[in-house]
């Protein structure tokens, strides 16, 4: 098992609310939050009293992940190592998931992207996505358009051309363009569970 010291440094037990506390250090305060659950040891060595608080660094790994697609219809799975990047991809038709992870980086989480693309899409279509994307706040995630790069630059920033986003489609729906968006959400392994990536299948898969 590797380690990584992150800070040692001697700290005054202060009070807060009546109650002794020790301030979490600047250097912990990316991997501790407020309502996490916490493992706490003590022990008597020698003359001095030895405390250790922990907890898991990353809320679920790549064999987590896996379990979770069994109850899915993925296939086409790819994995692999790049370097120091751990990659795992599958899909099922319709929605595409990508996992890496930095096995260098001990401290770094693994990246997840839930993606679906969305094809023949109209002006209508488009907004219930959008509506679609709102009942998902509690995600990351981005809506963007596909296809050739005249069609991407053009609904990903209409106002450069002095248009509306509703003339764009018309634009692109007279000229026989086809219009796909794809919805991705994206997730980490720290801040993320299992649960929030089943939920994110969920939300796409409807």
């Amino acid at each position: 098992m590797s380690s990584v010291e992150l800070v040692s440094e001697e700290r005054t037990i202060a009070r807060t609310g009546g109650t002794a506390a020790a301030y979490i250090p600047k250097e912990l305060r990316n991997y501790i939050s407020i309502g996490d659950i916490v493992n706490i040891r003590g022990r008597i060595e020698g003359d001095k009293i030895v405390m250790i608080i922990s907890k898991r660094l990353f809320k679920f790994d790549l064999d987590d992940i896996k379990k979770i697609l069994l109850k899915y219809d993925f296939k086409n799975t790819k994995e692999e190592t790049i370097g120091d990047v751990e990659i795992f991809q599958t899909n099922n038709n319709e929605i595409s998931i990508s996992y890496t992870k930095n096995l260098l980086e001990t401290t770094s989480p693994g990246y997840i992207t839930v993606k679906k693309v969305f094809q023949n899409i109209d002006f209508k279509k488009y907004n219930d996505l959008l509506k679609t994307s709102k009942k998902l706040e509690e995600f990351d995630v981005i809506i963007r358009p596909e296809g050739d790069l005249d069609t991407i630059k053009l609904l990903r920033n209409p106002n450069s051309y002095q248009i509306t986003m509703k003339q764009a489609f018309t634009a692109l729906e007279k000229a026989k363009k086809k219009i796909s968006f794809s919805v991705v959400i994206r997730l980490n392994s720290r801040d993320n569970t299992v649960e929030h990536l089943q939920s994110a299948i969920k939300s796409l898969d409807d």
